[in-house]
């Protein structure tokens, strides 16, 4: 009750505020912020840092993480759990390894960008050291996400799919469905 009341307020503030506003000096919005990014065939990946890739990459698999588990509706601890399970660097190794235990047909482009992933990522604290390589390859899985995203977000979808089918069977069944995947 208290919450529909204080939108009220805010829409009658901010209508106020605007109503003298000549529409030209409204700030516009770029809808390329919206849309997916699309760059020109001749460009040259070689010089995209890897940790650039992986930044990009972990944004996106977390939104695909939630986007996975928004339906059915859950406890929002229970749903806070989950994604925080999936997005934790020993579940992105494991299914990452299990990808390739069971012989996922990576490209060679997916595999060059695994591996500049995989190298690219810094020395853990000396506390974690001993889990540097899961840390590696949960980089490596990152950068691969943030290519596909960039590049081929078809493909980003199936490497997804079977990412969360090796990693959470019940999770991955209904990945490439409505939800998003």
């Amino acid at each position: 009750m208290a919450l529909m009341a204080f939108k009220r307020v805010a829409r009658a503030r901010i209508s106020r505020a605007l109503s003298g506003v000549p529409p030209a000096a409204l700030p516009s919005i770029d809808p390329r912020l919206f849309s997916s990014p699309t760059l020109s065939p001749g460009f040259d990946w070689a010089s995209v840092p890897p940790n650039s890739l992986e930044r990009l990459g972990d944004a996106v698999y977390t939104l695909k993480v939630r986007s996975l588990l928004f339906w059915p509706p859950r406890r929002p601890g229970d749903y806070a759990q989950r994604c925080v399970h999936l997005a934790r660097a020993e579940t992105q190794s494991a299914g990452l390894k299990s990808m390739s235990a069971a012989g996922f047909p990576f490209t060679a482009e997916e595999a060059r960008w695994l591996q500049r992933g995989r190298n690219s990522a810094r020395l853990p604290p000396a506390r974690l050291r001993p889990f540097a390589h899961i840390y590696r390859d949960a980089g490596a899985l990152e950068c691969l996400v943030g290519f596909l995203f960039l590049t081929d977000t078809e493909r980003l979808d199936v490497v997804l799919a079977h990412f969360f089918a090796a990693v959470e069977p019940a999770v991955g069944a209904g990945a490439g469905t409505v939800r998003g995947l």
